[in-house]
This record gives C-alpha cells, structure tokens and sequence, in this order.
C-alpha cells in the first residue's frame, strides 16, 4: 500500500458552482476526487454523504444563486466546507420516527467528528470535519493538537464567529 503525505498534494481544493440539485453530485465528486488524490480513503464515504447533505440544505434553504465547495486537508483533520451568501444558520432537528424528512444533519452530526457554521459578512460556511488515522510524515503539529474552535476557524481564514453545534449548538425535536 502506497503513503500519500499531505506535502505531496495542495492544502486544499474548491469549486463554486449554481446553487441547484445537480450541484450536489459535483461536490461529491470534488469530495472523493480530492481525498483519494490525498490518500484518504478511509473517510471518503462519509465526506461524501456529509457533503452532499449540507449542499442539498443550502439548494433546499438558502435562496442563494452560487454555492462554494472546499475540501482542506491538514495534519489529521479533512474539513469539507459549504459556502453560500444566506446567514441563516442550521438547526440540527431531532427526528422523531415518524417524521419523514428532517434527518440530513443528524447525518451530518453522526458521520463528522464535529461540524459547524460559521457566519460571514455576506452569508455563512457550514463545514464538517473528519479525523484521519495518524501519519508520521503529516505536519502541523499545533492543529492536529488543538481542540480550540476559533483557533481552527482562524487558521482556516474564517472568523472567529464559529458555532460548533457538535459541540453544544441549536438543537431542537422536530414538530
């Protein structure tokens, strides 16, 4: 089995796209295109599911014309992030067993390590992390052993304005 370090691939990958139903099977393809070029494997499944359901929530809520895609790689940490130029931020809605709809972000919350939102001067970013298994030759020491959310937002050229509802955000049952 061959290693691929993060050194040997960009530090991240994006496109932005109409904010539409297609736009979902594109950022799938941008999710498992780049993590198997970065040798991550072991996450693409679940990045690809968590991608696609926060942007069919950004087609489905947001209103707006363009959504933007990044996939970022570092030290142990993958982020999938969802940009649109909507400030309304999700709720995870508990569902109740007879609810038909309402189930996308508890995807998202059982599939990610932790997720969030954070909110812009012109929208928001809803973004989902996923943990790797350690490698010797990955970098960044000082993030892989951060646990801080605004140290994290920060490094990623966002704000400080971080809500990590993985982490004790808006929760509410459906209903």
């Amino acid at each position: 089995m061959t290693t691929t370090t993060m050194e040997k691939v960009p530090a991240a990958a994006g496109v932005t796209l109409p904010c539409v139903p297609e736009a979902a099977k594109a950022a799938r393809e941008l999710v498992r295109t780049r993590l198997a070029h970065a040798g991550l494997a072991e996450v693409s499944d679940d990045a690809v599911m968590v991608v696609s359901e926060i942007v069919g929530n950004s087609v489905r809520h947001s209103g707006t014309r363009y959504v933007r895609i990044w996939v970022t790689c570092t030290g142990r940490v993958v982020r999938i992030s969802v940009a649109d130029s909507s400030r309304t931020l999700p709720t995870l809605i508990i569902a109740r067993d007879a609810d038909e709809g309402h189930r996308g972000l508890g995807l998202v919350d059982a599939l990610s390590y932790r997720w969030g939102a954070d909110l812009l001067e012109l929208g928001k970013v809803v973004w989902a992390e996923f943990e790797t298994r350690p490698a010797p030759s990955f970098g960044s020491a000082a993030l892989e052993n951060s646990s801080d959310l605004g140290e994290l937002t920060a490094r990623q050229g966002g704000t400080v304005h971080g809500v990590a509802l993985r982490e004790g955000g808006q929760r509410r049952v459906a209903g």
